[in-house]
């Protein structure tokens, strides 16, 4: 099996990695096994490499080349990590060399015994959190006049499914109940999932809503941070956003800031 579920980045992600430093993983037995640095799709030349031998049989592996290959031959894919990235852009090279190997450690399976923390250079990235972070700000270029943002990193972390950590449990004034309304479910500021809220059904003194998933819709896997900067104390006590959306690169926040709701431009 060769590594087919990413060999390319994103321009998105290109213009958040910049130079990096990288590591490649072994998930057979986490051990790290190369670390290099580069820019660009440098990372994934090594798995071009492998592919050319395979197709050459003639030609001598390297050392590094054998292990991809014998991870490959698992029917499993060799794990990357991105241990420092924007180098040319950090002033202080050091302290970033310092954390990348710090990061190196800790997905080595070594870091979490030597070191508290991580130091406040360390950019350590995987792929789902690259893509997370080279993710758009939302903009929706529709009109939406009732939209529910859900904190639900808690309940991800504890492996419950999105849906389910998005649809329960919450407080909902009934003059909500009734109108044609969607839900966002957020971790991290990035929605994990949107849903056409049909309806709510009360649940332990709260209420849970049935919904249909939609998975490709223009308010998933979108920042949501610039929206959240408005009412953050009222987010960061756990407690839900509405939104309104004009469709026209503008929101209001209807519940969860105070004053009279106004229109802020995103």
């Amino acid at each position: 099996m060769r590594n087919s579920t990413k060999r390319r980045f994103e321009a998105s992600e290109k213009l958040i990695l910049g130079d990096y430093v990288y590591a490649l993983r072994d998930p057979r037995n986490g051990e790290v096994f190369y670390v290099g640095q580069g820019k660009k799709i440098r990372l994934f030349d090594h798995f071009s490499e492998a592919d050319k031998y395979l197709k050459k049989k003639n030609i001598i592996a390297s050392p590094k080349v054998k292990r991809i290959l014998e991870i490959w031959d698992s029917g499993i894919d060799v794990e990357w990590f991105i241990l420092a990235h924007n180098l040319k852009e950090t002033s202080n090279i050091t302290d970033v060399v310092e954390a990348a190997a710090i990061s190196f450690l800790e997905i080595n399976n070594f870091g979490k015994n030597f070191h508290q923390n991580r130091g406040k250079h360390a950019s350590l990235l995987n792929p789902q959190q690259l893509s997370d972070l080279s993710a758009p700000h939302v903009n929706p270029k529709n009109n939406y006049s009732l939209v529910f943002l859900f904190p639900i990193q808690t309940n991800l972390k504890k492996k419950i499914p999105v849906k389910e950590a998005t649809e329960c449990c919450w407080r909902i004034a009934k003059k909500y109940h009734k109108q044609e309304a969607l839900a966002v479910g957020l971790s991290e500021y990035l929605s994990r999932g949107v849903f056409k809220l049909e309806q709510w059904l009360p649940h332990m003194n709260k209420y849970r809503f049935d919904g249909e998933e939609l998975k490709k819709h223009e308010l998933f896997n979108k920042k949501y941070d610039r929206i959240i900067s408005h009412a953050k104390a009222h987010w960061l006590r756990g407690n839900y956003l509405i939104i309104q959306f004009d469709g026209q690169g503008r929101f209001k926040i209807l519940k969860g800031m105070a004053g009279k709701p106004v229109w802020i431009a995103i």
